[in-house]
């Protein structure tokens, strides 16, 4: 079963769950000592990162007893990417001062990027025992808790971080997030616009209110003006790309008069460039680079489809809608033998997809 003339089978990728969008934020480190000050700048400023690692590294070896370079030198190790060697500097600052809230703070925020949301709770629990007052603290732990799916807690977590900072629009974008997940879309709404209130250029609040709007409440008007505020504040913002992209190819698939083949190949170009520019924003983007891929599929521009359902693969290798579109392709070019590896891999990925398992039904009749 080729499906280059039917569209109905094959689904656009939709965001990524909701907990994806809690963006973990990793706080300075505010009691770090200050470096020496040279012409308004510290002396080590202009240091890369493997240098300023050494600098400090020479900074612990003269001051063993201080906590304060460990602790600098670990947020360093966390910006090259090595979050253990981050997180081994943060239990020798510990052992050097155990009184230190922000110091357990941090360690629970390199843990969490690690995946370890055990020991980072006991350590966010333990920088609120100490009497923290930092926002992100409770923050984090309600970050946990939705995750977990304990909405209460990662709510009484999320109020705490308000009654903390009032003006940061994360805290009720955060609230907003649980109301989505419990079906409450008004709810919601309120506190997605609290937080554009509170910080208007906070893309990640107008992503949310324009897919509320498009899907929840069916208001298109306020959903395409809110995907338009992105773009104004941003031009090449990947969300803000791809939102444009999805109008574009909506467009397109609303075409059924052969008559209009022009405005639907136009609505596609635009579509591809959309999803183009969202690529070349975040090459790691899978929704835009399986749409894209897909508008190359529409206009039969097949080898540029391949490429980036290719792509999709490289980043999510079960994904199973990409799969499915390169064994329709390999089908459309009579390779039976790689359509049916690839339908193959589509059931492997998703056991119930009914159209793959039919394909492979048909070829095998063959």
């Amino acid at each position: 079963m080729c499906i280059l003339c039917d569209t109905s089978s094959v689904r656009l990728f939709k965001t990524s769950s909701l907990a994806l969008l809690l963006v973990l934020c990793v706080a300075s480190c505010s009691q770090n000592k200050p470096d020496k000050m040279v012409a308004g700048k510290t002396a080590q400023d202009s240091l890369m990162p493997q240098k300023r690692i050494a600098w400090l590294t020479e900074q612990i070896q003269k001051s063993p007893n201080d906590y304060a370079p460990l602790q600098e030198r670990a947020s360093w190790h966390q910006k090259t990417g090595n979050t253990p060697a981050a997180i081994a500097d943060m239990d020798k600052a510990i052992a050097l001062y155990r009184e230190g809230a922000d110091l357990y703070y941090e360690r629970g925020a390199y843990k969490f990027l690690q995946n370890d949301t055990a020991a980072a709770m006991r350590d966010f629990r333990q920088a609120a025992k100490l009497g923290t007052e930092e926002a992100e603290n409770f923050y984090q732990m309600g970050q946990i808790f939705f995750l977990r799916q304990d909405y209460a807690r990662a709510m009484k977590q999320y109020d705490f971080a308000i009654k903390q900072d009032s003006m940061e629009a994360m805290y009720p974008f955060a609230k907003g997030l649980i109301f989505e997940a419990q079906h409450r879309p008004k709810l919601a709404l309120a506190q997605y616009e609290r937080s554009i209130r509170q910080n208007p250029g906070f893309i990640k609040g107008l992503v949310q209110l324009h897919k509320l709007y498009l899907s929840d409440l069916k208001d298109d008007a306020k959903a395409r003006a809110h995907a338009d505020r992105i773009l104004q504040i941003d031009p090449g913002h990947p969300m803000g790309r791809f939102i444009a992209g999805n109008m574009a190819f909506d467009k397109a698939r609303a075409i059924t008069d052969m008559a209009q083949e022009k405005v639907f190949q136009q609505h596609l170009s635009d579509a591809i460039m959309a999803y183009t520019v969202a690529v070349n924003r975040d090459s790691n983007f899978t929704q835009a680079l399986y749409n894209r891929g897909y508008c190359y599929f529409m206009a039969a521009q097949y080898d540029q489809a391949i490429g980036d359902f290719e792509h999709v693969l490289r980043t999510d290798e079960h994904n199973a809608n990409a799969h499915f579109m390169l064994g329709s392709i390999f089908e459309h070019f009579k390779d039976r033998q790689t359509a049916i590896f690839h339908y193959e891999l589509a059931i492997q990925d998703r056991p119930d997809f009914a159209d793959a398992k039919k394909a492979v039904k048909e070829l095998k009749k063959n």
